[in-house]
């Protein structure tokens, strides 16, 4: 089923991409204990494995658009 997003660890930073500010978020379920967390781009996690346990996204605040929202490979 679908896992409520509270139970999500819910990492932000504030990235520069081809100029444009953006917000990334990393959403990790099962991993980290829930919660939000601000920090730099060097301090959030990465993962190449995990499926939808582990989604990736970028939103632009200017535009109030989400952009390349990703799960994880594998899982």
């Amino acid at each position: 089923g679908i896992v409520p997003l509270a139970l999500y660890a819910r990492n932000y930073a504030g990235v520069t991409v081809s100029g444009r500010r953006l917000i990334e978020a990393m959403y990790v379920h099962d991993v980290e204990p829930p919660g939000i967390y601000v920090e730099s781009e060097a301090e959030l996690p990465t993962f190449h494995e995990g499926g939808c346990a582990v989604i990736s996204l970028f939103y632009e605040p200017a535009t109030r658009q989400t952009l390349d929202t990703a799960c994880a490979d594998g899982g």
